[in-house]
């Protein structure tokens, strides 16, 4: 995404991306198909309570979401704190009370690049299929082993449709994203990975 873009052409990017059109994202999100055109247009200037509401429906990352507010003239709304900040030890307590009540289904949490921060006990049994060791789990980018041959997506039963969900998640993030649309240039498309012959079902 071009970071020096107005505000309308970084959501009219956002909808594109999503697969939405202007009358679809109208209706998800109150606002009149007029008034969206508008505020793509930069005909019309979007109320800060418009602009959030357009950018909860395309679900756009929080630091992107900073940007569209501050190309639209408004101020960042999402601070950012790193993890490992004394000030975080509250959330990283929940997290990883959130992670362990998951069992025995698999949680994890991501960065913006999709590297694997932390994750519970269902999901190292999960990595063991390809060789990752809980010890190795946390640095691993969750993109690349369920996109790439030889990686988690090859356990799948439901390979297909993983890959693309998460592909199509990627590329929207990576909008606003260089490191990840980095990332997602070296990576096989959906399309292009190779399938196994026979996946593992895994819940």
């Amino acid at each position: 995404m071009d970071y020096s873009s107005t505000a309308g052409e970084q959501l009219r990017q956002l909808r594109r991306q999503a697969k939405l059109s202007q009358l679809d994202l109208a209706l998800i999100t109150g606002v009149s198909q007029r008034h969206l055109s508008c505020i793509e247009t930069g005909r019309a200037k979007p109320s800060p309570g418009t602009l959030h509401h357009l950018l909860a429906a395309l679900e756009a990352p929080l630091d992107q979401r900073n940007r569209v507010f501050l190309a639209a003239g408004y101020a960042p709304r999402y601070p950012a704190t790193p993890l490992a900040s004394p000030a975080m030890t509250a959330i990283r307590e929940a997290v990883s009370h959130v992670l362990h009540a998951n069992n025995p289904a698999p949680a994890i949490l991501l960065d913006s690049q999709w590297q694997v921060l932390a994750a519970n006990a269902s999901t190292h049994a999960l990595f063991a299929l390809v060789g990752i060791p809980p010890d190795a789990a946390q640095g691993v980018n969750l993109l690349s082993t369920l996109l790439q041959a030889g990686g988690l997506g090859d356990h799948l039963s439901n390979a297909d449709e993983i890959r693309t969900l998460a592909w199509q998640r990627a590329t929207r993030e990576a909008l606003g994203n260089p490191e990840l649309a980095a990332l997602l240039a070296t990576l096989p498309t959906p399309t292009d990975t190779e399938l196994p012959r026979t996946c593992h079902r895994w819940c």
